[in-house]
């Protein structure tokens, strides 16, 4: 499953596409609490939240690999994220807002 963080009028180049889980982890590592699976996100505030972090990328956080077993019949395997891939997903993300601003639009749907 992904989610789509996009505007209106959704093309290919208009829209980032991340797993569930990195999806959470950028909107969690830019500040976000709460992050319900569908929703909408002020562009003016996003943009600054994603300024901030790109001009603080040592401190952005990383996301460790996690493995959870089971019963002893599954073991569920979550892939983290490092600290450059928190950071090149905040700056797509902030490509996306910024298109959208510049069309007028001010917010960022996702789902």
């Amino acid at each position: 499953m992904s989610i789509d963080f996009g505007f209106a009028q959704v093309g290919p180049d208009r829209t980032l596409n991340l797993s569930n889980g990195n999806a959470v982890r950028v909107l969690t590592a830019l500040g976000y609490e709460d992050i319900e699976p569908c929703g909408s996100l002020d562009i003016d505030d996003l943009l600054r939240r994603c300024e901030l972090a790109l001009n603080c990328a040592p401190l952005l956080p990383e996301f460790p690999d996690q493995v959870i077993e089971g019963d002893g019949k599954a073991r569920l395997i979550l892939c983290g994220l490092d600290r450059d891939g928190v950071y090149a997903r905040i700056g797509w993300l902030q490509e996306v807002a910024q298109m959208a601003q510049a069309e007028g639009h001010d917010e960022i749907t996702y789902a």
